[in-house]
């Protein structure tokens, strides 16, 4: 009778808080990441194009208009809504010009985030991507759609995508689903937190074989035991300071690492192989395409086969993706916020999961381009806080705050 009465707690709770995310004053905020997050992960699906084209639009032309809504609603003070229309400007310049409007959703959702609750974000993650999962998976086992399969190295093991177009999508997935149950249940979890996560790691590791995610959620399980124990002001200002370090020397290191890398080097070739070539095919792009202010468009790149896919663009490291495709603006649009914030953050008492989502996606942008993503790297949507007339304590808080 206890277990039923606890799992019935548990519902009511998650039904309140579903029925809260649009009942509240930035409802329309909400609807429309939550299209963002289904669009994004509709699109990263083997669906038929046929099928799941139509639905993306429709998705994304959700996403838009309850943006803009909420952007009318929200938004009242002239300097904040020049300088969101300025932002929104820069990020269209680059979408143009790199062919690439990552950075345009990440700063429409940011300009229209005023008073949302990151807690309240991570529980539409959530929703989408588990809606997605739900959708994909047992369509691809049942053969209704494409399950791909790739192939590790000489083809020693078979990697398995189960839905999704590659199995490192599939991987990200599970990190992104699991880092929103870290911001949840943020100094509140339970067993069953880390069960899910040892789930998600064991699927990662055995099914998709993506060593990436793998080791993420790995990462994620040490964050949320370490970063929900934060007890005393010093401590959390540590962790604020170690995640802006971080930061920094990933950013620094990758793009030196891909501008100055030399096979002839040991400690650089030993490197590149340690992350599956990645610095190689770094260096390969900064040769053959300018550091522009607005980014470049790799439509027309030579095609690279490896592993069994053929792509434009074989760059999978964040940092070097966002300075070489969207420019020196974009690169600096996402990661100067993140380092003010941060730098703040180290400087007054915040034991917000917010450090420990940035740093978790500035170690995995390393390897993935999934760290300049909204729809990925939720957490991203705290540059909302530099803006004017936000209240940045509140949403970095150690204690949480319902929203109004």
């Amino acid at each position: 009778m206890c277990a039923i009465s606890w799992q019935t707690d548990k519902t009511l709770k998650a039904s309140a808080k579903i029925r809260g995310l649009f009942s509240s004053a930035q409802r329309w905020f909400y609807m429309g990441f939550l299209g963002l997050i289904l669009a994004n992960g509709l699109n990263r699906t083997t669906i038929p194009g046929a099928i799941k084209d139509p639905a993306v639009l429709l998705l994304q032309a959700v996403a838009i208009g309850a943006f803009a809504i909420q952007f009318v609603i929200s938004t009242k003070e002239v300097k904040r809504g020049l300088l969101a229309v300025g932002l929104v400007i820069c990020a269209v310049l680059i979408g143009v010009t790199s062919s690439s409007y990552t950075l345009l959703w990440l700063c429409m959702a940011v300009v229209c985030a005023r008073g949302i609750s990151l807690e309240r974000v991570a529980l539409v993650v959530t929703i989408g991507y588990m809606a997605i999962l739900v959708l994909a998976v047992p369509l691809a086992l049942t053969g209704l759609i494409e399950n791909v399969t790739v192939a590790r190295g000489m083809g020693d093991s078979m990697r398995y995508a189960l839905g999704f177009s590659h199995p490192n999508q599939l991987g990200f997935i599970l990190v992104t689903v699991c880092s929103a149950q870290m911001c949840i249940h943020y100094q509140k979890e339970t067993i069953w937190d880390y069960v899910i996560i040892a789930f998600a790691g064991s699927v990662a590791l055995f099914v998709a074989d993506s060593r990436t995610a793998a080791l993420g959620l790995a990462l994620l399980a040490l964050m949320m035991r370490v970063f929900g124990r934060l007890n005393s002001a010093i401590a959390r200002r540590r962790a604020a300071m170690i995640a802006l370090v971080a930061l920094i020397l990933c950013a620094a290191g990758s793009v030196l690492m891909a501008i100055l890398y030399d096979d002839t080097n040991p400690v650089m070739f030993s490197v590149s192989k340690l992350l599956s070539s990645r610095p190689y095919y770094a260096n390969y792009y900064f040769e053959r395409y300018p550091v522009t202010l607005l980014g470049n468009s790799f439509l027309g790149a030579d095609r690279i086969v490896r592993a069994g896919v053929d792509t434009t663009l074989l760059l999978d490291n964040a940092y070097c993706m966002l300075l070489l495709r969207h420019g020196v603006l974009g690169f600096l649009m996402v990661l100067v916020p993140l380092i003010v914030i941060l730098i703040r953050l180290a400087r007054e008492d915040a034991a917000s999961p917010w450090i420990a989502g940035i740093l978790l996606y500035a170690v995995l942008g390393l390897s993935e381009n999934a760290f300049i993503d909204i729809s990925i790297n939720f957490y991203l949507i705290g540059i909302t806080q530099l803006l004017p007339n936000n209240n940045f304590r509140e949403f970095f808080a150690t204690e949480r705050k319902k929203e109004a």
